[in-house]
């Protein structure tokens, strides 16, 4: 059966490949191993694009610890910028001078100067400038001056928070829309383990936020063992990390390690960001994409990608949280049946190639440049 599906889903892609014309990509965006901003670009090359990259981690600006100084006046409400970011903006101008590009694509544009987009807009006046961000931009802890000073700029912008298109178009973007959540087949999808960190264990990956601490603490409070791969030591207690039922590791886990984790979880805790209103995260999409049993927070975004109690399960309190941790950990059979439901749903609606194929069909649409072939 999983054999039939992947070849189906092969012969999709092609299918999806052939559809559109070869379009010339120019990429920014933080392009690191592991990242979804690479995985992105790559979905576009894999749908048989020209993508030439240019990836903003090689010019972190420092000194790094003023620049955050600088980061968290503008989060108090003052308008101040980041500096030595002059070398990332002239590498982009330069890049896209090399070649006819159809669209610049910036991924969440942070470092990105309203006069870079002028420049290049100018020297191409038929290229499509198109925002992407999988964070609530609308916030300003996810912002910059620099993002604020661009953002009319955008001929369309997507976001995977459906509560922020109308936010956005209020701040002075153009054109806006939501994109759901996604997963690359070639990074997240089931890879089986030995691992005793991940074998048969109630686990969390991410960051720190006050109520997951609570949430989970509370479960190792009443004898369920945890293994947690939070980041780092920042905001954890230290008497959640040294509790004798909590197995804590100070990283995160990328690539194959990450999908090999969420495969072989017993249960995959899924908790959201409770302070941007998050309804559903890209964990949501990649959990079940690795096959992996997911538990997490009721929310009507849930609801609308899965069946509760066939695809995935739900919580809203804590008590709710530790009566289903216990009852799917002695019940193996409902685990697996529930995560293959879940796994064919995503793998057939939400593969990357999908959705970005779906996104240059809207910068199509809205600009009448047919993009297909």
């Amino acid at each position: 059966m999983e054999n039939a599906i992947a070849i189906s889903f092969v012969a999709l892609c092609n299918k999806v490949k052939c559809a559109l014309k070869k379009l010339n990509i120019l990429y920014i965006g933080w392009l690191s191993a592991g990242s979804t901003s690479l995985q992105r670009m790559n979905a576009f090359k894999r749908l048989g694009h020209d993508v030439i990259g240019v990836s903003c981690d090689p010019f972190i600006p420092r000194p790094f610890f003023i620049n955050c100084i600088l980061h968290r006046i503008f989060r108090l409400g003052l308008a101040v910028k980041r500096i030595n970011l002059g070398q990332l903006n002239r590498k982009i101008i330069s890049v896209a001078k090399e070649k006819t590009f159809d669209i610049l694509w910036i991924d969440k544009g942070l470092s990105v100067d309203r006069f870079t987009l002028i420049s290049i807009k100018a020297s191409a006046p038929k290229i499509k400038i198109c925002g992407y961000s999988p964070d609530v931009m609308s916030e300003r802890d996810n912002q910059s001056k620099r993002f604020l000073e661009h953002l009319d700029l955008y001929d369309h912008f997507f976001t995977t928070k459906s509560f922020d298109v109308e936010n956005l178009k209020t701040l002075g973007m153009k054109s806006v829309s939501f994109v759901e959540n996604s997963f690359d087949v070639s990074v997240h999808r089931p890879i089986s383990s030995d691992n005793p960190a991940f074998k048969n264990k109630v686990g969390f990956i991410g960051s720190y936020e006050d109520f997951r601490e609570k949430s989970m603490l509370y479960l190792a409070e009443n004898g369920v063992p945890l293994t947690v791969f939070g980041g780092s030591t920042k905001g954890w207690s230290v008497a959640f990390r040294s509790h004798p039922n909590v197995r804590f590791y100070d990283y995160g886990l990328y690539g194959d390690e990450y999908a090999e984790a969420l495969s072989n979880f017993a249960i995959n805790l899924c908790f959201l960001k409770h302070w941007n209103g998050d309804q559903v995260t890209t964990r949501s999409i990649e959990i079940p994409a690795c096959k992996g049993f997911m538990l997490t927070e009721r929310t009507d975004a849930h609801l609308a990608l899965f069946v509760e109690g066939e695809d995935c399960d739900f919580f809203e309190d804590n008590d709710e949280l530790l009566n289903k941790v216990q009852a799917y950990l002695i019940d193996e059979t409902k685990r697996i049946k529930l995560s293959r439901n879940a796994y064919y749903k995503v793998l057939k609606y939400h593969e990357l190639c999908i959705r970005m194929r779906r996104c240059l069909l809207t910068i199509s649409e809205i600009s009448n440049q047919s993009f297909s072939g």
